[in-house]
């Protein structure tokens, strides 16, 4: 629903009964995200202009102190039951007070899905326009702990890059957004990208359970300067390239696996960013500040990003494929995203 995020999981009892296991996220204009203790990995970056009289020397390290918490969104778990029925095309579930009625993709891109087709409620009136949903069968829910080699599908069996490609819809359109805005399709992402790693630039494993990564927009790419620009025009499109040089993006992923025991399927994301020159916020420390080298604790669009909920669908003992919610508070407004994604060798 468009006030709602749902992210889990149903088990079929095979005789009309199902029960649905997961978390539910009621964001709000008030909304907040929940720290966990793990830190983001301290990585070395270096200047994007080194060159230019607007370089930014980044000569200082993170101090462990200033390197920021992961955030994950703040949620509810959820457990509730209900029943089925399923004619081979049609599966709609009726959990009280909703029911919701789903059928097969039936693309040829990505067989597997299953999307949801209807939802009413006994409460409210619902349309197809306020609800989007994605679904895929799972032979289990994994198992503890995930092995991110092992359990994944690798972009190249040479390092740990996932390669699960995608598609995703938000309702982040710029400017102050309500939480009701609509969803609209983003198009095709890599929802659980990038090459990462658990070592630090020392080469030291910080922690086993947490991988990170750093990348920067470089702007002798076109494809990266291209994006540096759609992220730096004004209302009226028009592109200030003082803005780009003096607000060029760091970005740093970081995962965070298994944080309920009982729930493996579930891993959380953090694509986190930084920005040259940005005004020092309330956590940050001194040293935080002037080397923009590091993540801290806070909500702020200048040192935060954006937290997925990421839900893996298990089959013979891999995640063959992701299912993404997310929903992070991005300054002012809260963010509400939902995605898919299959394995890249699926």
């Amino acid at each position: 629903m468009s006030n709602k995020a749902e992210v889990g999981y149903y088990r079929f009892d095979g005789n009309g009964g199902v029960t649905f296991t997961g978390f539910d996220v009621f964001p709000s204009p008030s909304y907040s995200n929940t720290r966990v203790y793990s830190k983001h990995i301290n990585s070395a970056i270096r200047d994007l202009y080194p060159s230019s009289p607007l370089g930014h020397p980044l000569t200082q390290d993170c101090e462990t102190g200033d390197m920021g918490n992961i955030l994950i969104p703040s949620k509810s778990y959820a457990s509730r039951t209900g029943t089925y029925t399923f004619d081979g095309s049609n599966l709609e579930i009726d959990i009280h007070p909703f029911k919701i009625r789903w059928t097969n993709a039936g693309d040829g891109w990505d067989t597997e899905r299953w999307e949801i087709q209807n939802a009413s409620s006994n409460i409210i009136i619902l349309g197809v326009s306020s609800v989007k949903g994605f679904a895929y069968f799972s032979d289990g829910v994994g198992s503890y702990p995930i092995n991110f080699d092992s359990h994944f599908d690798q972009g190249n069996t040479s390092n740990s890059a996932s390669a699960y490609l995608g598609h995703i819809w938000s309702n982040q359109t710029g400017g102050q957004l309500s939480v009701f805005d609509p969803l609209t399709y983003k198009g095709e992402h890599k929802l659980v990208g990038a090459i990462y790693s658990n070592e630090d630039k020392n080469g030291q494993v910080v922690d086993a359970n947490v991988y990170g990564s750093l990348w920067y927009y470089d702007l002798s790419n076109p494809s990266h300067y291209a994006m540096a620009i759609s992220q730096n025009t004004d209302s009226s499109g028009n592109v200030n390239v003082q803005a780009i040089k003096d607000n060029g993006a760091f970005v740093q992923n970081t995962l965070y696996f298994n944080r309920y025991v009982a729930f493996p399927t579930l891993f959380f994301g953090t694509v986190g960013h930084i920005y040259h020159k940005a005004p020092k916020q309330g956590y940050e420390s001194q040293i935080a500040y002037n080397s923009r080298r590091c993540w801290t604790d806070s909500d702020s669009i200048w040192t935060q990003g954006h937290l997925f909920m990421h839900l893996g669908a298990w089959n013979q003992n891999r995640i063959s494929h992701v299912l993404s919610v997310e929903v992070s508070k991005n300054g002012a407004y809260p963010i509400i995203s939902i995605g898919y994604g299959k394995g890249q060798f699926r």
